[in-house]
């Protein structure tokens, strides 16, 4: 073939390739909007790769928690929901707006482990909740 002919063949296999799937699976993940105060820990791991998603906290620290999710971008109509409401507590601090999601306070109430499960009209997603004694 001359180089005219592969030059005009070029765009017609390119067409007939397709494109690429967009599709991306529906996804929640959890960030921390703040941090553990000095001396106590606070720490959300979201790592849809290896499906380990939890948060380990201290008895007694408050965490601002935002969440993002794979179809809107900012949670649409989010909630968050402690398995154990003697471990811990989680409650709405402010609305979604045009600029960011909802806020969330979650509160180390007693240690021991329980769920938080965040849900969006995207999906719905678990995090194994670890709530320790200062100093652990």
């Amino acid at each position: 073939m001359t180089r005219a002919a592969l030059l005009l063949a070029l765009p017609f296999v390119l067409l007939l390739a397709g494109c690429p799937d967009d599709k991306v699976a529906p996804a929640i993940e959890v960030y921390a909007v703040t941090n553990a105060p000095p001396a106590r820990t606070a720490t959300v791991v979201t790592d849809t790769v290896a499906a380990d998603h939890h948060i380990t906290i201290t008895r007694g620290v408050a965490l601002a928690l935002g969440c993002w999710d794979s179809c809107t971008g900012a949670c649409d109509a989010p909630s968050m929901t402690v398995g154990d409401p003697t471990l811990a507590s989680v409650r709405p601090a402010s609305r979604p707006n045009t600029y960011s999601g909802a806020t969330w306070v979650l509160a180390a109430i007693a240690a021991g482990e329980t769920q938080l499960t965040v849900t969006s009209t995207c999906t719905t997603q678990s995090y194994l909740l670890h709530v320790r004694e200062p100093g652990q």
